[in-house]
């Protein structure tokens, strides 16, 4: 399954890159004499599509806007990344969709949830995209190196979480990272969020959006109105960044990856190396028709179009 990353909000803040010198395990962070862990999955609708909405950092004040904007969005399912607050506010979230959720070190109230969940998102029997949900696995825009080992223990793809309330869409290494921001009280100039992740087995895409339930944007700048381009190298991937600033104070943003290198196919079999990361990976290809072909690796199978 490939990846595309878009946002799509009323306003955002600025990023807390203050990172702990050798911070400690998340088992650390969450107080709990063990990690507790939980797993579960979420089928696609009859459509192939899902939406799943995800919230974190609510801190027992969910805002007002939130759950009218969730209602609005009719999610197949809820995801809480930790740091909840009052356990009334996942009554308000489960009485919109299903709910996961998982506890953060502020819950301490919440013995019966996990410290960290496996979430599969299946069609079938066969699983298209492993999530890991927890609270505590960013530092700056990376991924703590504790984060990064458990998902890759867990083979998930996805890692979703909280904490920071500092909204972020990533890509480090082979994993994928969303943090939603919080939908909670407002920490310094910080915008208030939750997000959505749009899962689609036709085109083998996943979607993150963080969406904003206000819109307190300062218009007194009307020169940064219109759409603006950028082109920056994260990670050894050239991103393409487009952000379109309206009128109304709203904006929106798309990030798209470029990368080149190498490619070997034969015998219904590929293996891709990055020019610019060095990074191989492999998998086998299946002829649909003359401009379809289905192309697995490892992160599940994707239909391309000839174009």
């Amino acid at each position: 399954m490939s990846t595309t990353v878009s946002r799509d909000a009323r306003s955002e803040g600025p990023g807390d890159r203050r990172a702990p010198a050798g911070p400690p395990d998340y088992h650390e962070l969450v107080p709990r004499q063990k990690t507790a862990e939980k797993s579960a999955s979420v089928a696609l609708r009859d459509d192939g599509a899902l939406r799943l909405a995800v919230v974190a950092d609510t801190h027992s004040a969910l805002h007002p806007a939130a759950t009218k904007h969730l209602r609005a969005l009719s999610p197949d399912a809820i995801l809480h990344a930790g740091d909840i607050g009052e356990l009334s506010v996942l009554d308000e979230l489960e009485a919109i969709a299903p709910l996961f959720a998982v506890r953060g070190n502020i819950d301490v109230r919440a013995p019966a949830l996990p410290d960290v969940l496996t979430l599969d998102i299946v069609a079938g029997d066969a699983s298209l995209l492993r999530v890991l949900l927890l609270h505590i696995a960013v530092d700056g825009p990376r991924l703590r190196a504790d984060a990064t080992r458990l998902a890759h223990a867990r083979d998930a793809s996805l890692v979703v979480c909280g904490h920071s309330h500092v909204p972020l869409i990533a890509r480090d290494r082979d994993l994928s990272v969303f943090n939603p921001g919080s939908a909670g009280p407002r920490r310094f100039s910080l915008p208030i969020l939750f997000g959505t992740i749009e899962v689609t087995s036709a085109t083998g895409t996943a979607t993150f959006r963080p969406a904003q339930p206000t819109a307190p944007v300062n218009q007194a700048n009307p020169v940064m109105l219109g759409t603006w381009r950028a082109t920056t190298v994260q990670g050894g991937v050239t991103w393409t960044l487009t952000i379109e600033n309206n009128p109304d104070g709203t904006y929106h943003y798309q990030g798209r990856a470029e990368d080149t290198g190498s490619c070997a196919i034969a015998n219904q079999q590929w293996r891709a190396t990055s020019a610019m990361t060095g990074q191989s990976n492999v998998g086998t290809y299946r002829v649909v028709d003359a401009r379809s072909v289905e192309i697995t690796g490892p992160d599940g199978p994707a239909l391309w179009h000839r174009q």
